[in-house]
């Protein structure tokens, strides 16, 4: 063969581990052949190309860790992770037996056994937490065996068997036992919040199952086996119980909260229900000046609820008929 410069050479697109290049030692005179492994091994890089289209794994992976049919990701240590089908733009870093599937722009950082199907979504640390498909922009950070299923803007920190399902901008931290299933197809009601509540749900149906709820705008703080329940065609917003057990705002309720209750229902709206009540200073009527009235039948004709305040020329009174 003729000698030829190198833009004259035919162009190789393809690559295998057999394919060789010319190489010169520093200050050497004499020209040897070295395989492309070989030189990538000799710069140090600890990965290497897997199946699929610009998809990276470390060196002692095989390549089916990521499926051919995945492009643009990445897993970075750990053992026995895998991205497999249909995936893009994804990265496992570190951790064991966790799994990226079918969506894109995803990572799970850390942990074992953790599961992601979301759409932008991520998993950090923890163990057999999932990120299910339909999924999108959510994260669960720690915990274990916590699922976040069809949502949006939804998180879950820490605890264990926490669950958000169908719902918007909605947070669970340091479940037990505890999850928020919102009717999705009711609208975009959103912001539901269960903090530290173990066995407590926003849910349709007090006690028991995983029914889909109605409603929006609701929390549960730091309350043991409790429940905000919308029911079967009712619509439950703005609720609200902090530091209670075993107490329920029921459905068709707006604007309700319990305050540090146990075993209580609340059952009106745009009522606050408080087991115990001290005031350090004063409690005040702020409309005292519409809640003056000479008898019980006044006060209830004027809208003073059973046990409600009055006063009568400044005498204060409970509405007892």
């Amino acid at each position: 063969m003729a000698n030829k410069t190198i833009p004259q050479l035919p162009e190789q697109t393809g690559k295998t581990d057999n394919d060789l290049l010319a190489i010169v030692d520093s200050g050497e005179t004499t020209t040897s052949k070295i395989k492309v492994s070989t030189l990538l091994s000799g710069l140090g890089s600890p990965f290497i190309a897997a199946d699929g289209t610009n998809n990276v794994v470390p060196d002692y992976y095989a390549t089916t860790a990521i499926d051919s049919s995945s492009s643009e990701n990445a897993i970075i240590g750990g053992s026995s992770n895998q991205i497999t089908t249909n995936v893009n733009n994804a990265a496992v870093i570190g951790g064991s037996t966790n799994s990226i599937t079918n969506r894109f722009d995803n990572a799970i950082v850390a942990g074992n056994g953790n599961s992601n199907a979301a759409r932008y979504g991520v998993v950090v640390g923890g163990q057999n937490n999932q990120l299910q498909n339909g999924s999108q922009r959510g994260v669960i950070v720690g915990g274990i065996n916590n699922t976040l299923n069809e949502g949006l803007q939804s998180a879950i920190i820490g605890g264990n068997n926490g669950d958000i399902n169908l719902t918007w901008n909605s947070v669970n931290i340091a479940p037990f036992n505890s999850g928020i299933y919102h009717d999705q197809s009711h609208g975009q009601d959103e912001g539901f919040g269960l903090y530290n509540a173990p066995n407590s749900y926003i849910r349709q149906t007090a006690g028991s199952g995983t029914a889909a709820f109605k409603g929006g705008n609701a929390s549960i703080f730091n309350s043991w086996t409790c429940d905000i329940a919308g029911q079967t065609g009712n619509v439950t917003k703005f609720a609200t119980i902090i530091g209670s057990e075993s107490s329920q705002i029921t459905g068709g309720t707006r604007g309700t909260v319990l305050i540090g209750c146990s075993g209580r229902t609340g059952l009106n709206s745009h009522t606050t229900y408080v087991e115990t009540l001290e005031a350090f200073t004063h409690v005040v009527l702020n409309d005292y000046s519409n809640l003056n009235f000479t008898s019980d039948a006044n006060a209830a004709a004027g809208g003073v609820p059973l046990g409600g305040l009055y006063h009568n020329a400044g005498d204060l009174k409970v509405r007892i008929t």
